[in-house]
């Protein structure tokens, strides 16, 4: 497995990136409901998912995602103009300010409920604001 090596688990694409670590890349057309896995298989090795390429989910019908654990950076306009997400979960407390592109979430409906870790509730609010939520957004502790 190259650095820059692109690999799929059926639906999802991920792109290798250091040793032992991959980008969520790129959703299934037909997907609505996405899990992006702390771990993916690929070849008998186990590669870590820490990453959310730049304009993964851009202008998608996804209505359902989930964060895994070890997620550390966002790219920019990842969730752009996906109106149609209404259901986030987020499992990992390894963003900061720096990780998350900008944009990232500019476009997502507008009645969207964000499920955060509890200790990162405050931060993850001014956090995901800044990076292009909506207002209207809710935001709950999971």
């Amino acid at each position: 497995l190259r650095k820059g090596a692109v690999i799929s688990d059926g639906t999802n694409e991920y792109v290798v990136m250091n040793k032992g670590e991959a980008a969520f890349s790129k959703a299934g057309k037909k997907e609505k409901k996405i899990i992006i896995p702390a771990t993916i298989k690929v070849g008998g090795k186990k590669l870590k998912v820490t990453a959310i390429a730049n304009k993964a989910f851009y202008n998608s019908g996804v209505t359902s995602v989930s964060i895994g654990n070890n997620i550390k950076s966002i790219g920019t306009k990842a969730f752009y103009n996906c109106k149609k997400l209404k259901s986030i979960t987020i499992k990992t407390t390894k963003l900061t300010s720096k990780s998350i592109g900008s944009k990232a979430f500019k476009g997502v409906s507008q009645k969207a409920t964000i499920k955060v870790p509890g200790s990162k509730m405050n931060t993850y609010k001014k956090l995901l604001r800044k990076k292009g939520l909506g207002k209207k957004a809710y935001l709950k502790k999971k």
